[in-house]
């Protein structure tokens, strides 16, 4: 398996096969590669589309959209640009995932957006007392420990937020 090769297990070090998991250059590097060989075809995901159309994935449930995408990103990756066999998925980065939507300029704008909800949940949210503390720490793990796909995050903030409310409600009722 040429791709595969990436990430074979005979005699590597324990240790090595760790950090290659916590590592995503690696997986971005070929996601890069994959896009600018011109491998991408219209078969394959749209990124960019899925990004865009994510608040919208957040709140139509799939029996009013039949043909709404499944998250399925990583297992495409792990067949088609690393070419594995099994049936297994492979996070392709934030990098790459932005690379695949639209090149360089899609890493910049996204990264940018990211950092500027970043910068408004941590001013608006810190200030505003309890509730809006219980509500920064529900965000903080999908804004800090970013997941290898770019449009789960803004699906997840989205679906998280009235949960969130109605806990804080619970808790700091009277």
């Amino acid at each position: 398996e040429e791709g595969s090769r990436y990430f074979q297990r005979e005699n590597t070090p324990l240790t090595l096969l760790i950090t290659k998991r916590m590592n995503l250059t690696l997986v971005a590097s070929l996601a890069i590669e994959f896009k600018d060989q011109g491998r991408l075809t219209e078969e394959d995901p749209k990124f960019l589309q899925y990004i865009l159309s994510s608040p919208a994935y957040a709140v139509v449930p799939r029996f009013l959209w039949p043909s709404k995408p499944y998250d399925d990103i990583g297992s495409w990756f792990n067949r088609v640009v690393i070419g594995g066999t099994r049936n297994s998925a492979t996070g392709m980065s934030p990098v790459g995932y932005l690379y695949m939507a639209g090149g360089g300029i899609v890493i910049l704008v996204g990264f940018f957006l990211i950092g500027i909800w970043q910068r408004v949940l941590a001013e608006w949210l810190l200030l505003s007392g309890s509730g809006g503390h219980v509500l920064l720490i529900s965000q903080l793990k999908l804004f800090v420990m970013m997941p290898t796909a770019v449009y789960p995050i803004l699906i997840s903030a989205i679906r998280i937020l009235p949960l969130v409310v109605i806990t804080q409600w619970a808790i700091f009722k009277r």
